[in-house]
């Protein structure tokens, strides 16, 4: 039934040191850095010297186009880009994700959230038809708009 994946663990957060704040993670849908890698690990260098900061700030950026090949991380992103329970890796997420698709309260609220959504983008003059299913994309799309609209203003 689910793809099947070794054990996921997240090694990063073992990296930080006891007292430290847990790492803050970014997974980005593209490779927002543009350097290719997975994992990107960010700590805070006071800049001119090689002296770290130490305010115990750690920033991860998961590079989500990295969804092929046989490694954790690639399954775990192919997982959370995928919208269809059977094609999953780790049964955990889709168990959880044909929890929310099929279960019919579930379904009743997720469509609560989106239609709330819809209203709120009504009230500012956007136009979402949910009765015509819109897409998650398009609301994306809308969301872009949104933050455009913002950076004008």
């Amino acid at each position: 039934m689910y793809k099947r994946s070794s054990p996921l663990t997240f090694t990063c957060a073992a990296a930080v040191p006891v007292g430290s704040r847990p790492p803050v993670i970014f997974i980005t849908e593209h490779d927002v850095l543009k350097m290719g890698e997975a994992l990107y690990k960010i700590e805070r260098q006071i800049v001119g010297t090689d002296r770290m900061f130490g305010d115990g700030a750690h920033i991860i950026y998961v590079n989500g186009e990295m969804r092929e090949g046989d490694t954790a991380l690639a399954h775990l992103m192919h997982d959370f880009f995928c919208a269809d329970p059977e094609e999953m890796y780790y049964p955990e997420l889709a168990r959880t994700v044909a929890f929310h698709k099929t279960d019919s309260e579930e379904v009743r609220k997720m469509s609560g959230v989106f239609e709330a959504f819809a209203e709120e983008m009504r009230n500012e003059g956007i136009q979402i038809d949910v009765d015509n299913n819109a897409s998650w994309k398009h609301v994306e799309n809308i969301r872009k708009n949104r933050r455009s609209k913002r950076d004008i203003q």
